[in-house]
């Protein structure tokens, strides 16, 4: 039962954390629209969208009965022009919720769509949110919050998953989790008209990875600054020409969430470092050297000119570029701070960071280190705060709820439920459990923490999966492999089951065994995580029809290619892409060994890295530098159909 804080028990852990079971990732978040769309903020298998469809004028969407239980898994939350009304967007449930600021009452919710995954305010009281799993751009009136109204909806890229509005031109700027795109929708100025929104070819820019957090850099020209999903890449693009101006990866350092400082103008980045000369060992975990979780701050001017590559070697793949900035840390030993996610900044210069590993939201001033910690609700994913810098309101993912924070009085004025809940099933226990540091030693990671929203950081990380130290290993995406065993590099566990537990015990450190309920419940989760879209087929979404005959051709002959060429000798097709055997690939890695077990080829075109030492960031590199068990060259027309038979899995 969710009560006000004032009744004390919301600042017990013990109370928020009830258990430490199981875990079922609908990814995003970010649950399970990827599960939840890459749980809450991040998305699943999205539809495809038709370029021509028309969109509706003036829908009235359906009213949510109040005694109807929904997992919602709320992922971004705003306030209308007044402030009166704060809208809220769940992930799974597809709905968009309005709650009445002054008292908290819940005004309504609303079917809106399948799968959210992010909401802004447009103008006035017009909000714009996307929906992953129909490929929409949907426009929401709340002139009137009882009776919202929905002018238009348009196709956009294929798994839209986050929005940015620039009011100077009165465009959006949405970008696209499995399509790896980005595109600009053309808003109208007119809502009176009979408006055709919609999103051609020519509006769309293919990224070198899964969109994430953006924000707006102004200057002389102003630029769009758009991050990883998963791992540490980051690209900005000019806002008028979508041409891409800079990109680069951090190294070792995925950033989640963006923000610009109202005061100085910086870029500040919520982080996560994953190290790997460090050991999954106690000292190195107790003290934050294996992995750490921090804000840093950025002068702007780094990402508007072309980033310089560093000298040595290129199988360096995480130390490519150069980026400096200051560091503020999130947490320490015996009580870290796991999972940073979203970052915002009231009016004033205060820092507002949820932490969505240990249910709280840190609140402060970044120059001088000095944050206040408050309790929330399950899994803080998003926050929106007042123009006066009074009340600030949190998302609460994995609750369903808003913790509502009086920041003038330092005190959490309530919790407000979101609506009636099913009972939670084994996998929403092992759900709750993915994302929860506090299974780890000090709560310094999560399942989470690597495995990004059931998917992969890319990075390295020397845990004694392969029974030994000294040679880090590429973190494995989960998505889609519940039946690809065995797990490991080396093919070392059998079973989801074992893999789980030598994570929680080996490479966590955790401060208890887990029980057999808690396995139980996080591979419910893990083993119900759906296979990412292919980037092939993502990509074909805008495409015209020959466009897609030819893409689908281009595949089959890429399929019979990979034959051939005995691809399917460790990746069977029979065998979920993978076998059960280890093989030497002329791979060593630091301790000589030369046996590996295959990792299926499951989303195989969504990685930030490949092979066992992630030393290519691009999937063709494996064969145009690797010569990956090739016994031939291939022709150039050889390659792109492989690649696009890769990418379609």
């Amino acid at each position: 039962m969710i009560v006000p804080v004032s009744e004390k028990w919301l600042s017990d852990f013990s109370m928020i954390y009830p258990l430490r079971k199981s875990i079922e990732i609908g990814l995003l978040p970010v649950g399970l629209c990827v599960l939840f769309v890459l749980i809450c903020n991040h998305a699943p298998n999205a539809g495809t969208a038709s370029p021509g469809q028309s969109p509706v004028a003036n829908e009235t969407p359906k009213q949510i009965p109040t005694d109807l239980a929904l997992r919602r898994r709320p992922v971004a939350c705003c306030l209308n022009k007044n402030e009166s009304v704060l809208l809220v967007a769940s992930g799974r449930s597809g709905t968009i919720s309005a709650i009445q600021v002054d008292d908290g009452n819940l005004l309504g919710e609303w079917q809106v769509g399948e799968c959210l995954t992010d909401l802004v305010r447009w103008r006035d009281d017009l909000f714009l949110a996307v929906d992953a799993t129909a490929g929409q751009l949907i426009c929401l009136d709340f002139a009137e919050p009882v009776r919202p109204v929905i002018p238009w909806r348009c196709q956009t890229i294929a798994a839209p998953n986050r929005l940015l509005v620039d009011p100077s031109t009165n465009r959006c700027f949405v970008g696209g989790l499995w399509s790896r795109q980005l595109c600009v929708v053309n808003l109208p100025d007119d809502m009176q008209s009979d408006i055709g929104v919609k999103v051609s070819t020519d509006d769309v820019v293919d990224l070198p990875f899964s969109a994430g957090a953006m924000c707006r850099i102004d200057g002389e020209s102003p630029a769009l600054l758009l991050l990883d999903a998963f791992s540490s890449r980051w690209s900005t693009y000019d806002l008028g020409t979508l041409k891409m101006i800079a990109s680069g990866r951090n190294k070792s350092r995925r950033a989640s969430g963006v923000a610009i400082h109202p005061k100085s103008g910086n870029i500040c980045m919520t982080e996560q470092t994953l190290n790997h000369l460090a050991h999954a060992i106690r000292n190195d975990v107790h003290w934050g050297t294996m992995i750490g979780n921090n804000i840093r701050t950025y002068s702007a001017s780094q990402f508007v000119q072309q980033s310089v590559p560093r000298s040595g070697p290129s199988a360096d793949a995480f130390g490519s570029w150069h980026l400096t900035g200051d560091s503020v840390p999130l947490g320490g030993a015996s009580d870290a701070k796991a999972d940073p996610e979203s970052i915002a900044f009231a009016n004033n210069g205060t820092a507002i960071i949820a932490l969505g590993g240990v249910d709280q939201v840190a609140v402060g001033a970044l120059d001088d280190h000095s944050f206040k910690y408050y309790a929330t609700g399950r899994r803080p994913v998003a926050m929106a705060v007042t123009d006066n810098n009074k009340l600030l309101f949190v998302c609460n993912n994995l609750d369903d709820s808003i913790t509502v924070i009086n920041l003038r009085d330092r005190e959490i004025e309530a919790t407000l439920s979101l609506g009636k809940q099913p009972d939670a099933t084994q996998q929403d226990q092992g759900e709750r459990l993915f994302f929860d540091g506090r299974v780890s030693h000090d709560a310094w990671m999560s399942c989470h923490s690597c495995h990004v929203n059931g998917h992969s950081n890319g990075f390295l990380n020397d845990n004694l999966a392969d029974q030994s130290f000294g040679a880090p290993k590429r973190v494995l995406s989960l998505l889609g492999h519940a039946d690809t065993g065995p797990f490991a590099w080396n093919g070392s566990f059998e079973s989801m089951h074992e893999q789980i537990k030598s994570s929680i015990v080996n490479t966590m450190q955790a401060d208890e065994p887990p029980t057999v309920a808690t396995l139980d419940a996080l591979a419910a989760f893990v083993n119900s995580l759906p296979s990412p879209t292919g980037l092939a087929q993502s990509r074909n979404a805008l495409s015209s029809e020959l466009s897609g005959e030819l893409a689908n051709d281009a595949i089959e002959t890429g399929r019979k290619l990979f034959l051939d060429l005995d691809c399917a000798t460790c990746h069977s097709p029979e065998q979920n892409w993978t076998t059960g055997e280890q093989y030497d690939v002329g791979l060593t890695d630091e301790l000589g060994n030369t046996q590996f077990n295959p990792p299926s080829l499951i989303g195989v075109g969504q990685q930030a890295a490949y092979l066992h030492d992630a030393r290519y960031s691009e999937l063709q590199d494996v064969f145009l530098q690797g010569k990956h068990r090739l016994e031939r060259e291939l022709s150039n027309d050889e390659l792109q159909s492989l690649m696009m038979f890769l990418n379609s899995l």
